[in-house]
């Protein structure tokens, strides 16, 4: 086989794998987002309840991105990830911590 049809080969395969991967995380994330958990965040707060939040509520507070490198992934170290998440401080206003309370852990 010739280099060029070597090197196309590579290339088609790798196409098709990332196009597999790509359709596996979407499927991941329809089943995350149709799971049923929540986030409780227990604590004493002004109105002595606790914080509940579901899939919903959460991405709704997902605001912040960051695009960064994945300090993990060695294979693809200049590849950018582009990942959202909420800040604790977004989390603590919701949960509104008593005037009282000196620590939060």
């Amino acid at each position: 086989m010739s280099k060029d049809k070597s090197l196309l080969l590579s290339e088609t395969h790798c196409e098709r794998v990332c196009a597999r991967n790509a359709e596996i995380v979407a499927d991941n994330a329809k089943k995350a987002q149709q799971s049923q958990w929540n986030l409780v965040i227990q604590g004493e707060t002004e109105i002595s309840k606790s914080l509940k939040l579901n899939w919903q509520k959460l991405q709704a507070l997902a605001t912040n991105r960051v695009r960064t490198t994945d300090p993990l992934d060695i294979l693809h170290s200049n590849e950018i990830f582009d990942f959202h998440g909420v800040p604790v401080s977004a989390l603590l206003q919701q949960f509104v911590v008593a005037d009282h309370v000196i620590n939060i852990t």
